[in-house]
């Protein structure tokens, strides 16, 4: 799946499913670093280059107060893998997170959504841990097709979320 392709999922998902409540600020979709692993059926690939991280602390999810996280890769070169993730934490004490990844590249696409009320695809577990300005997400589990899969996304920092195109 092209990048493009992906981020009008992720943000179908953001402005259809899911509410967000405030404006981003001027500036905030400009590119960012990034470094990501990802393994998908036992081979690795590290990428490093510069995407898209964003989040919103007030948004909804299926109608499921939530803060959101977003981070789009697409790398240059003979391959051209592309990496999406939207990551929720619902603001309910003890309620599970959950996210949305695709992986793509020349050969394949491999999907994990655990997002309660879209469709359930793969499964697996996903964390976050704030740094500085940005913050490392850590997915483990097993796609959509029955590869396993693993990434580990580290974005410098984060901009803000705001709907595009309307």
């Amino acid at each position: 799946m092209h990048v493009f392709a992906m981020r009008a999922a992720l943000l179908g998902l953001v402005l259809g499913a899911a509410a967000v409540s405030s404006p981003a600020p001027a500036g905030a979709q400009s590119p960012v670093p990034m470094k990501l692993t990802v393994t998908v059926g036992g081979r690795t690939d590290t990428l490093r280059g510069t995407g898209r991280c964003a989040h919103e602390p007030h948004a909804s999810i299926y109608g499921t107060a939530a803060a959101l996280w977003l981070a789009e890769y697409s790398g240059a070169g003979a391959d051209g893998r592309t990496v999406a993730l939207s990551y929720w934490r619902p603001v309910a004490p003890g309620a599970a997170e959950q996210f949305s990844l695709s992986v793509g590249g020349k050969a394949a696409a491999h999907r994990i959504s655990t997002v309660k009320g879209g469709r359930l695809e793969g499964s697996g577990r996903a964390t976050f841990r704030p740094t500085a300005l940005g913050g490392r997400f850590e997915i483990a589990g097993k796609a959509q097709d029955g590869a396993s899969l693993q990434a580990t996304i580290e974005c410098a920092r984060f901009g803000g979320i705001s709907a595009e195109g309307g």
